[in-house]
C-alpha cells in the first residue's frame, strides 16, 4: 500500500502505551481525512433560569480570560459550592501565563463592586470594565483587527469592481471600520452586530456552505462578518457578565478564586514499523465486522491520490500533547469529589470543545454537561498522563473505558470517510461569529423589546444617565453602544458615532506579531 520505509523498531510497550497507540492511530488518520467532523453544536439554554445565568456568566468570564490567539490561554472555569462560600476553579491550556488569575480576581471584584453601586455610578463602572477587558485582550484584539483589515480591503475591492448602488452602499458601511483605534472598532462591531449590512455579508458569503468551494469574494465577505462578530464579542462579553451577575448576587457574598493544578499530558507518541495504513486499518477492523477488501481498496486508492500515509507520519512529528483546560477542570472536580454549584455539572470554557474533548466529556463517569463543540480535531489533545503500574490500577481501568468508548466514534467516522474515497473539504473556524445564537435567543423571548431602556433597566442604569457620564466625548452617545435595537438602514449605514473607549491601543502600535491563524 505504501512505498515508504517502515519507521522505527517494532513496538514493545506496556499495556498503557499500547492503549494510547491504539487510540491515536485512527485519530491521526481521521485528522488527515478531514479536520472538521461536523457542524458547530450548542447547549440548549432555557432563558431566565438560574442555570442559564450561571452558565452564561462562567462562559463569558472564561472568554474574557482568553487573551491570545493560538490556544495557549484557552480558559475553563468550574464553580464549586461549599457550605460557606463558592470557589472559582480556573485552568488554561498552558500554565505559563501569570496574567489570568489576577485578571479573574480583578473582574470578579469589579462585578461585586458594581452590584453595590448607586444607579448614577453604574454607567461609568460599566465603561471602565469594558476598557479593562479589551485592554487585557490586546494581543488577541490586535491580531483579529489585522485579519479583519485584510478581509475588509478584499471585500471593498470586490464591491468597487461591481460598482452597483447596493455594493457601493455596503462598501461605504465597511469603511467605518477603517479606523486605527482597536477598541473603537470593537465598539462599532458590537453596535452593528444586527444591522442589515451584517445580514448582507452573510448572504454574500453563502455562510452555510463555508469551506465548500467558496469563491474569493464569498470567503472575504464571510471572514469580514466573522471577525466583526469576534471583535464585537470583546465589547459584549463584559455586558453579559454584568447582566448575569445581577441574577447571581449571592454568589458574590463569599467566594475565592483558585488555580487547578497543572495536569501533565502523555509523552509524544512516535510512529514505528507498524505505523502503516495497512496496519492501522487492520487494527481498526479487528474490533468491527467489516468488508475488509472494500475498505483496504478504498484506502489504497486514497493513498495513491492524496499521499495519506506520508501525511499521517507528518502529523505524528507535529503533535505536542496538551491536556485541554476543560478536561483539567473536569478531572479536578472528579478526583477531589468537589460539588458543582447547584449540582449543575457545567464547565465554562472560552471556546467550544474540540472533537476529542466533546467525546471525553460525553463518556467520562463524572457525567458533566455535554459542551457545545466546533467538532474540529486537534492532535495536541491528550488525556491526563497516568503513572501506570498494572492493568488492575483503577485509574488505568477508568481511562481505558473512556478512550475505548471514544474510539468507537473515531473508528466509525474514519471508516465512513474512507468508504467515500475522498478527503473531507468541509471546514469551519473554532469560534462562531457571535451573532446567530443571541439573535435566535432573542427571537424566542415573546414580546421582549430589544430597547436601550430594557437593556439597562436590569443593570440599574438609566439611559439618560449615560449621556451625563460621557462628558469628554466628541459625540456623547455612549448608550447606543449597548443597544440591541436595529436602527433604520439610513442610521446603520453611518453607525460610526458613539463611544470612544478610554483604552486606545491601535492596530499600528505593534506590527511585530503577525500570527493570525485559527485558535485552538
Amino acid at each position: 500500500m505504501s512505498t515508504r520505509t517502515p519507521v522505527g523498531p517494532p513496538r514493545l510497550m506496556s499495556p498503557y502505551f499500547k492503549l494510547l497507540h491504539r487510540f491515536f492511530e485512527p485519530l491521526v488518520l481521521l485528522r488527515v481525512l478531514g479536520k472538521t467532523r461536523g457542524l458547530h453544536s450548542t447547549i440548549p439554554k432555557e432563558y431566565g433560569t438560574p442555570s442559564y445565568w450561571r452558565r452564561d456568566f462562567l462562559e463569558n468570564l472564561s472568554y474574557l480570560c482568553d487573551h491570545t490567539k493560538g490556544g495557549s490561554t484557552t480558559t475553563a472555569i468550574g464553580l464549586e459550592e461549599r457550605d460557606d462560600c463558592y470557589v472559582f476553579w480556573v485552568a488554561h491550556n498552558e500554565q505559563k501565563s501569570s496574567k489570568i488569575m489576577p485578571f479573574v480576581e480583578s473582574v470578579l471584584e469589579d462585578v461585586r463592586s458594581f452590584l453595590s453601586l448607586p444607579q448614577d455610578k453604574r454607567a461609568s463602572a460599566m465603561r471602565q470594565l469594558i476598557d479593562k477587558c479589551i485592554e487585557f485582550a490586546n494581543p488577541r484584539v490586535k491580531k483579529e483587527v489585522k485579519i479583519l483589515k485584510t478581509n475588509l480591503a478584499q471585500s471593498k475591492k470586490f464591491l468597487t469592481e461591481t460598482g452597483s448602488a447596493a455594493d457601493l452602499e455596503l462598501k461605504k458601511w465597511l469603511e467605518m471600520f477603517d479606523g486605527d483605534n482597536d477598541a473603537e472598532i470593537c465598539c462599532l462591531a458590537y453596535r452593528n452586530r444586527r444591522s442589515p449590512q451584517m445580514t448582507d455579508l452573510k448572504e454574500r458569503s453563502h455562510a452555510r456552505n463555508e469551506g465548500s468551494n467558496q469563491t474569493d469574494p464569498e470567503k472575504a465577505f464571510g471572514d469580514t462578518r466573522h471577525f466583526l462578530g469576534r471583535l464585537g464579542s470583546h465589547f459584549g462579553a463584559p455586558i453579559k457578565i454584568i447582566k448575569s451577575s445581577l441574577q447571581l448576587k449571592t454568589l458574590f457574598d463569599s467566594y475565592f478564586v483558585r488555580t487547578v493544578e497543572s495536569t501533565p499530558p502523555i509523552q509524544s507518541l512516535q510512529p514505528d514499523n507498524q505505523t502503516t495504513l495497512r496496519g492501522i486499518l487492520r487494527r481498526m477492523e479487528s474490533s468491527m465486522e467489516l468488508d475488509k477488501n472494500l475498505y483496504e481498496d478504498a484506502l489504497m486508492f486514497m493513498n495513491d491520490k492524496f499521499g495519506i500515509e506520508e501525511k499521517v507520519l507528518e502529523q505524528y512529528e507535529q503533535a505536542k500533547p496538551c491536556v485541554h483546560a476543560e478536561i483539567q477542570v473536569l478531572e479536578h472536580f472528579y478526583l477531589k469529589n468537589l460539588e458543582y454549584a447547584s449540582d449543575d455539572r457545567y464547565i465554562g470554557c472560552s471556546k467550544p470543545a474540540c472533537y476529542c474533548c466533546l467525546l471525553y466529556i460525553r463518556h467520562h463517569p463524572a457525567r458533566c454537561v455535554e459542551p457545545g463543540s466546533h467538532n474540529n480535531i486537534y492532535l495536541n489533545w491528550s488525556p491526563p498522563a497516568l503513572k501506570f503500574t498494572n492493568v488492575q490500577d483503577q485509574k488505568y481501568i477508568q481511562q481505558r473505558k473512556v478512550l475505548q468508548k471514544m474510539l468507537e466514534t473515531i473508528r466509525k467516522d474514519a471508516l465512513d470517510q474512507i468508504k467515500q474515497r475522498e478527503i473531507s473539504v468541509f471546514k469551519h473556524a473554532d469560534s462562531q461569529t457571535g451573532i446567530t445564537a443571541s439573535v435566535m435567543s432573542d427571537m424566542r423571548r415573546t414580546n421582549r423589546q430589544n430597547s436601550l431602556e430594557e437593556d439597562f433597566a436590569g443593570l440599574g442604569i438609566d439611559s439618560a444617565d449615560l449621556k451625563v457620564e460621557v462628558n469628554d466625548m466628541d459625540n456623547p452617545r455612549f448608550e447606543e453602544s449597548f443597544s440591541d435595537t436595529e436602527s433604520s438602514p439610513n442610521e446603520q449605514s453611518d453607525g460610526s458615532s458613539g463611544w470612544v473607549p478610554a483604552y486606545s491601543q491601535t492596530a499600528q502600535d505593534d506590527e511585530s506579531d503577525s500570527e493570525g491563524g485559527a485558535s485552538l
